[in-house]
């Protein structure tokens, strides 16, 4: 059982999509100077970077990468599966540094009540507890050792309580959370950030995005990285963003001008997959990329083999939002197709349990 009595919050952690853990750290650690001590875990809910952090907290408000940011009020150990295990963690909440919360949460936004709370819990493992059973012991913890009352619905702080096995995590909500997006809503900023790290996308780049959502194209068009010019070396009808940046991002862009595409990211469902790996293949620059981040991978695989298209599957990547598997597929454009050469090996990159 840990205790604070520095009424300072220095650990956070980063929610993010299952599966991109690894791309946010390496952005946390390019974009967020002073962080350190990173660590990475993930189930099917959500990728978590871990960190410590000195700084101004409200420079974590601005994290593109993340759902959701938190700070790490306190971190108890030793949960038993049953009773017991309910009166370690109300214990470790009356210790846990809730002026340093209260503190952090309002120095990154001063409109919130911080005499209010609102709280929700995930568990993992084999409990005789529920989440309402946590939920209860933290609300009656707050209210009658630290003199919290009940948000009902006003902004306050947000406690967000995660048992897994015998360790309970306690954190504290900095910002609004984040929706992850999906096939149905598109990629979303949330996304397309945490694939930036992957992309390296330089100044010179031509960027494609299929069925992402305006956010996401505005993360890209804001980024340093991409070039700025007034127009736009393809085909006639394309709808560009106001930004003049060279992003495109509509269907009605098909068939595009030959090799004029850097990168393409693709979050579609609702077209024939052999369509676009072809567009995709006349379209690319030799070492272009293509990201399918919704990608029936066994489908991609056939056609990439089938009709002998110049592409190079370089990774699969297993990805999870809200619980459900997906995969992102990374397909590079190649320079010349011989028939000793389709598929390479596949790395598969499998996120740490």
């Amino acid at each position: 059982m840990s205790v604070s009595g520095t009424e300072k919050i220095l650990d956070f952690c980063v929610n993010t999509i299952s599966g991109f853990e690894r791309f946010v750290m390496e952005s946390l650690r390019i974009n967020l100077p002073g962080a350190e001590q990173f660590q990475v875990e993930s189930d099917r809910r959500h990728g978590r970077v871990f960190f410590r952090y000195t700084r101004t907290p409200t420079t974590l408000l601005d994290l593109t990468p993340a759902l959701s940011t938190l700070g790490v009020v306190s971190r108890i150990g030793g949960i038993t599966v049953g009773s017991p295990g309910l009166d370690r963690i109300s214990e470790g909440i009356r210790r846990a540094d809730i002026k340093g919360a209260r503190r952090l949460v309002k120095v990154c936004n001063p409109e919130v009540d911080v005499d209010r709370f609102e709280v929700s819990c995930t568990i993992g493992g084999r409990h005789r507890f529920s989440r309402k059973d946590v939920n209860q012991v933290v609300r009656n913890t707050l209210r009658y050792e630290h003199g919290l009352e009940s948000g009902n619905g006003q902004p306050c702080l947000r406690f967000r309580v995660r048992i897994l096995d015998s360790k309970c995590i306690f954190f504290v909500q900095l910002g609004q959370r984040r929706h992850p997006g999906g096939p149905s809503e598109g990629l979303s900023d949330v996304m397309v950030s945490s694939l930036q790290a992957l992309l390296e996308l330089r100044r010179e780049d031509v960027v494609l995005c299929l069925n992402c959502q305006d956010e996401a194209v505005a993360a890209l068009a804001v980024a340093s990285a991409v070039r700025c010019r007034e127009n736009i070396s393809l085909a006639s009808g394309i709808e560009v963003k106001s930004c003049a940046r060279e992003i495109v991002s509509s269907f009605s862009a098909l068939p595009f001008l030959g090799q004029s595409i850097s990168c393409v990211l693709d979050g579609s469902t609702k077209f024939d997959v052999y369509d676009r790996l072809n567009n995709f293949a006349d379209a690319l620059v030799p070492g272009g990329i293509a990201v399918i981040v919704f990608g029936d991978f066994q489908a991609i695989a056939t056609t990439v083999q089938a009709r002998e298209l110049p592409l190079d599957i370089l990774a699969v990547l297993p990805i999870y939002i809200r619980g459900r598997s997906f995969k992102c597929c990374v397909i590079e454009r190649l320079d010349l197709v011989s028939d000793n050469r389709g598929i390479l090996e596949l790395q598969t990159i499998i996120p740490n349990s």
